[in-house]
Parts: structure tokens; C-alpha cells; sequence
């Protein structure tokens, strides 16, 4: 059933054990725990969601597995008991609100044997809290949905066996290592939308504000980057 599911949840179902029990955060339909409780690949799943409406949606598209996908409402994972869950699914939000959420979550998380996450940019700040939580990233890969290019990372509480430069926290260890066959269009994407901004900047008379100059410094990097990219 996998196929049902969009490719960006389908990546992120992809690295959810068999037989896991599952924490699904922001589950907003359930698509993701009916897909895999459906598909026979998970046992239990909790769906949570801090927004009513979401919450009716997902009780309703799970009501016939009521007895193995329990909907609650949640602000992150205040509502999940340490040891509740073998793998958390953290996919769709800013990288920020993920970042708080395992932060605020730290004690159920700890208790679980995978992380999932799927941020919708600001993924370094996402990196960061898991390293320091002394989790290790085993999987990472750039998913291509409709137009947009994205990121989903599996971690595990093994620690972290190498030590992160800067730019592994904001490309992703194993996305740079592995040259993920969508790395270089990522990183044209990301040159493209500095190159924008440092343009409008001009534009506007302000090519020696501090955001233009932080645009350029992000630019000069990110050609960097580029240029380590195979072909």
C-alpha cells in the first residue's frame, strides 16, 4: 500500500521498522499509520495531532482500525508515555517546531528505538538537538515530491561514531557522504533562492546590509558545496 501514499510520506514509511509501534506526531489525516497498519507492517500506532480538526480527520480515516490506531490530541509528544513507542515520526513541520518537539519530547524519545524525522527546511537545527540527545543519523535521503526536494533522516540512540562538521549539519552527513543522486539539483535549488534574495537586496539599495552580506557568505558555500557534487 505504500503506493498510496505520496512520496515524501512514502520515504518516511519506508524507514518505519516492521513491527514497530508507532508514534505518528502531526498526523493530520492518519495517512501514515492507516497506510502502514493496513500494509500489515506495523502492529500498533498512536496518530497525534494538537489541532481538533486534524484529529477528526484522522479518526475518521482510521475508524475501521480502531482497535490498533489510537488518535489523541497532543501539543508534540506530551500525550505519549516513555516506552509507548519503538519508532517516532516527526514528518511536515518546520525544522524548528521538530527540534522543539524532540527537545520537549527528550524522556519519550529516549525510550524509543528510532526516530524519523522529516523537516520542512531548518534541518541543522533539527541535526543538532538529536546529536546532543547522543542519537546517530543511520539513513538519510532527499525525496523529490511534485516541485519540491526533501529531506528524511533516520536515528538511532547508538550514538553518533563521527564527529559533524558545520556543513554536515546543514546538508546532512549521509546525504553528502553518499552523493545522493538528488544532492546537486538540492543545493542549485538552495543557490538559486540566495542568488534571488541577494539580487532583490540590490535592487533595493542595500547591498551592504548585514542580510546581504550573510546571503553572500551563504552563497560562496553553497557554490562550494557544489562543486564537490559528481556529475
Amino acid at each position: 500500500m505504500a503506493d498510496m501514499l505520496p512520496p515524501r510520506l512514502a520515504a518516511v514509511a519506508a524507514q518505519v521498522p516492521r513491527d514497530a509501534v508507532l508514534v505518528d506526531v502531526g498526523t493530520d489525516h492518519a495517512q501514515l499509520p492507516v497506510n502502514l497498519v493496513a500494509s500489515g507492517r506495523v502492529r500498533q500506532a498512536v496518530a497525534v495531532d494538537v489541532a481538533e480538526g486534524p484529529l477528526a480527520a484522522a479518526r475518521a480515516a482510521s475508524a475501521r482500525f480502531r482497535d490498533q490506531i489510537d488518535v489523541r490530541q497532543s501539543d508534540g509528544l506530551r500525550a505519549v508515555r516513555p516506552g509507548e513507542a519503538t519508532c517516532i515520526v516527526i514528518a511536515g513541520m518546520g525544522g524548528l517546531t521538530v527540534a522543539k518537539i524532540l527537545t520537549e519530547g527528550a524522556v519519550v524519545c529516549a525510550a524509543a528505538k528510532r526516530v524519523v524525522v522529516q523537516p520542512q527546511g531548518m534541518e541543522a537545527e533539527v541535526r543538532a538537538v538529536l546529536l546532543a540527545m547522543g542519537w546517530g543519523c543511520v539513513y538519510g535521503e532527499l525525496v523529490q515530491d511534485r516541485r519540491h526536494i526533501y529531506v528524511v533522516e533516520s536515528w538511532e540512540p547508538h550514538g553518533a561514531t563521527k564527529a559533524w562538521t558545520s556543513d554536515d549539519l546543514r546538508w546532512g552527513k549521509l546525504i553528502r557522504e553518499g552523493q545522493d543522486p538528488l544532492y546537486a539539483a538540492w543545493l542549485e535549488r538552495k543557490l538559486a533562492n540566495v542568488t534571488q534574495g541577494i539580487e532583490r537586496m540590490k535592487d533595493a539599495g542595500q547591498s551592504h546590509h548585514p542580510d546581504a552580506q550573510r546571503l553572500r557568505q551563504q552563497e560562496r558555500r553553497l557554490r562550494s558545496e557544489r562543486a564537490t557534487c559528481r556529475q
